[in-house]
This record gives structure tokens, sequence and C-alpha cells, in this order.
């Protein structure tokens, strides 16, 4: 029975992926909520682990993901100009305000002219009211936090010119990280994470009070990656590394910030965060060091 149900899901995911990869949003979105419908309809009788495993294999293609992404990017721009510019809110606006309230969408971009005029509002809202319903229902009151959060840094800043500051956050933020580490975890002073990891599970939140999203991904690299360095062979740091991967400070690395990165990882694509490859990278980088660490630019 569950293997029925398994396979109707799969195929709905493959209908909604072929969609996006051809170009069709629209086709996409409606397809892709069919999905995400059906998948919580009968959560109880599905096997997560293997609709995962199985819907790995068939990730959407480089083109679906761009356009993903630009669709993602163009609901925040949209959802920034309602929030800054409306003092009275149309329907149409007061429902994206609703979204507003129960996502911390503070991801800012330099937007050309040419996204600013494209603005499909129903594109927009359809994307949005699925990211809000399927792909990060934990992140409830997020924005209030981070207005409060901001506001105690710089209390002279009024709402408009906050949200305008929000790029620079991270530039208020101390990094303690060595060069090497840098290079290979790249700081993004112009990014924001719509659900930043925090140091919750046994014993992380004694190591790393108060500390969350890069700073606390940071902090873990740089403790992991000394370890690592204490090893004398390869197939010493192989079985450290391999131990690592069992524990919760991996499970934080691997947990998804940002919004294109969780909406992925919450539809079993298997998406890596950008903290993970640099791990990867960096083991990879110690096993071999003629090998050069690659910079990652790449945002989660």
């Amino acid at each position: 029975m569950t293997e029925k149900y398994e396979n109707e899901a799969e195929k709905r995911w493959i209908s909604a992926r072929n969609c996006l990869n051809k170009g069709n949003l629209k086709q996409f979105l409606r397809k892709n909520n069919h999905f995400c419908e059906y998948v919580s309809l009968y959560r109880k009788d599905i096997n997560f682990e293997s609709l995962s495993a199985s819907l790995k294999s068939k990730s959407i293609a480089p083109k679906g993901q761009r356009l993903l992404q630009d669709l993602l990017e163009h609901c925040l721009f949209y959802l920034n100009q309602q929030k800054i510019n409306s003092k009275q809110l149309t329907v149409e606006g007061q429902d994206v305000e609703s979204i507003y309230k129960q996502i911390d969408y503070f991801q800012q971009k330099t937007f050309s002219a040419a996204n600013k005029n494209c603005t499909d509002v129903k594109i927009y809202r359809a994307i949005m009211t699925h990211i809000k319903n399927f792909a990060l229902q934990d992140v409830r009151l997020a924005v209030d936090d981070k207005l409060a959060q901001l506001k105690h840094l710089d209390k002279s800043l009024n709402d408009a010119d906050l949200t305008r500051s929000i790029h620079n956050i991270l530039e208020l933020k101390e990094f303690e990280n060595t060069q090497w580490l840098k290079r290979i975890y790249k700081k993004r002073p112009d990014f924001f994470h719509a659900c930043p990891v925090k140091a919750q599970g046994a014993g992380i939140s004694k190591i790393y009070q108060g500390l969350q999203g890069d700073v606390l991904k940071m902090c873990i690299l740089e403790d992991c990656i000394a370890e690592f360095k204490q090893t004398t062979t390869s197939e010493a740091l192989t079985q450290c590394y391999e131990a690592f991967k069992k524990t919760t400070r991996y499970k934080i690395l691997s947990q998804g910030q940002g919004l294109t990165t969780c909406l992925l990882q919450h539809t079993f694509f298997g998406k890596k965060t950008t903290s993970i490859k640099a791990l990867e990278q960096a083991v990879a980088s110690l096993t071999s060091q003629k090998r050069p660490i690659i910079e990652i630019i790449r945002r989660e």
C-alpha cells in the first residue's frame, strides 16, 4: 500500500519538474502544489526516506533551478516594494502582507530595471503561498524578531531605512576565522537568510550559545576542521570525518538557510548547502594538500 502512494507522489513530482524544466512556471506551480497537497494528505502512508531517495535521482535541471531562483528573487522584490512604498495596501497587497509577516524574506539583491518591470503578481503570490504552506512551516514571527534585532543595532533607522539596511547586517557581526576557512566558505555581507540555523541539540547550545546563521556555521566549520587537522593519516581523517557526519553539528551544516535551499530540501531534492560543500572541499584538501581549495561563491 505504501508503494502505491509513493509511486503516485513520484509521478506528480515528475510532472511538475518537467513543466519547470520547460520554463512553464504557471503549470509548475499548479502541479507542484498538487504534489505537495498529495504528500501532505497521505503523509501517514508514505515512507519519506524511500520517497526522498527516489526523487533525488529526478531532480530539477540547472535551467529549471535558475528559473526557480529568479522567480523567488522577483517575489522578494515585490514584497519589498509592497512593504516600503504602500501605506494603504490593496486587497492583493494585503494577501502578500499576510505572507510577509510569516516569512523572513530579507534576502537583498541588486535588481535590474528589467527585473522590476516584469512583475507577474499572480505567479509571485502562488509561489510565496506555496513556500508558506509547504517549505517554511516552522518559520513563524521571524520578521518581527529580526526587526527587533536590527532596531537594537541601530535605533536611528526608520522602517524604510531599516529594510534597505538589512544587507549590511552581517557586517555588524564579528567573524573570527582563519583566511584558509574564509576561502572555502565565503562571507556574504549582502545576503541575509530566510531561515537561519540555530544552536540547538544535545551539547550544542552550551558550546555555541546564542549563535545562529552563518556565524554558527562558520564556528562549527572552524572547530571540525581544526579536529581534522590533528589527524596524521588519510585513513584517520576519513574515520574522523565519517564520525563527524553522524553528529548534530553536521546536521546543522546540512540544513539550508536560503529560500531556494529550503524549498528544494523540503521537497526532497537533496540540495547540498554551501557549508557542506565547503566541508567536503576542506576534507579533500586535507587529504591531498596538492589539491587547490576552490572558493565557493554560490549562495545557499
